[in-house]
């Protein structure tokens, strides 16, 4: 094992065969550790965590582990520098090996922005038939969902401001299904409520 200890500068490629320990702060090109714990731990499974790597154990490959009580875990995808409107700023990609050491995203959440001031964005979801990924639901910059189209088509109701949609397209039309698995005669499938500060004042209702 060796120890180095600073002020120590490595300019050169250097092999170490055993165990290194830094006893001070720690820089190079592709990591900065400055923290005084372990920051990212990679074990012999090539799981990495980054925090504290006793504890989620049995959780996926990647971890981010934090112990504060006051500040949840967090993964930040951060697409920096004047994203136009409409375009892709961020994004999450799901794969499927397509032969060999090659990979085919089927699946994918993407961050759109809206507009040019980097304040306002659209979240789209992405699935793939036949290796080509279509947007199958969005849900816009105010809360509106739209599926099977990038476009929602919002009514202005009395007064002046606009509702929440959802809104379902396709050429063959659209369906919503309630349906309860063990319905006995006279049980309620399905309701549809319209309130009013919390308070239902109609309802459409599907009983058997």
């Amino acid at each position: 094992a060796a120890t180095i200890a600073p002020p120590t500068t490595i300019n050169n490629a250097t092999t170490f065969s055993d165990a290194l320990t830094v006893s001070g702060a720690f820089t190079s090109q592709g990591i900065d550790d400055n923290a005084n714990a372990t920051a990212i731990t990679i074990d012999s499974s090539e799981n990495i965590s980054i925090g504290d790597a006793s504890k989620g154990g049995s959780l996926g490959q990647v971890r981010i582990i934090n112990d504060a009580s006051s500040s949840p875990a967090s993964l930040a995808l951060f697409g920096h520098n004047n994203v136009s409107d409409g375009t892709d700023f961020a994004k999450i990609q799901l794969a499927m090996q397509t032969g060999g050491v090659g990979g085919n995203v089927v699946a994918q959440i993407t961050g759109e922005a809206e507009g040019t001031a980097e304040n306002a964005a659209h979240l789209t979801f992405e699935t793939a038939t036949g290796g080509t990924l279509t947007e199958r639901m969005r849900i816009d910059s105010i809360g509106n969902v739209g599926i099977g189209t990038t476009v929602i088509d919002v009514s202005t109701q009395a007064g002046g401001s606009g509702y929440k949609a959802l809104q379902i397209e396709s050429d063959e039309g659209g369906q919503l299904n309630f349906d309860h698995n063990d319905a006995g005669t006279g049980s309620t499938l399905g309701q549809i409520n319209f309130q009013r500060a919390g308070e239902v004042v109609a309802e459409i209702e599907g009983v058997t």
